[in-house]
């Protein structure tokens, strides 16, 4: 792995966790990993797709995004990470509430 590479996952991860108000601790054990993961990866040794997928989980994140952190997909160069984070979210909400959602996005859509 590049150092670049490294240092973008690590950034990544850091505002994560932020968001999430967590520790690298805390994470392991919401994603049900070893610790070991998130050190090696400070280090330079990105985690592999089980260990992207298992933050994945625990930080209630799109998987994709996290495979693309860790530099194991590469994002398309006309990328719109904002649309890609909606799609998530929509996909993720239930069945029965989709139709709100898209009320709600329709009344920001109208004050603009």
């Amino acid at each position: 792995m590049t150092q670049g590479r490294t240092e973008q996952f690590i950034e990544w991860l850091d505002k994560k966790l932020a968001e999430n108000h967590l520790t690298d601790s805390q994470l392991s054990k919401k994603a049900k990993m070893s610790h070991s993961v998130l050190s090696k990866a400070r280090n330079g040794i990105l985690p592999k797709w089980a260990a992207c997928a298992k933050i994945a989980n625990a930080l209630r994140s799109d998987p994709i995004e996290v495979f693309r952190a860790a530099g194991l997909v590469q994002p398309p160069p006309d990328l719109d990470s904002d649309f890609e984070r909606l799609k998530f979210v929509y996909g993720s909400i239930p069945t029965d509430q989709r139709k709100l959602a898209i009320r709600l996005i329709d009344v920001l859509k109208e004050e603009d």
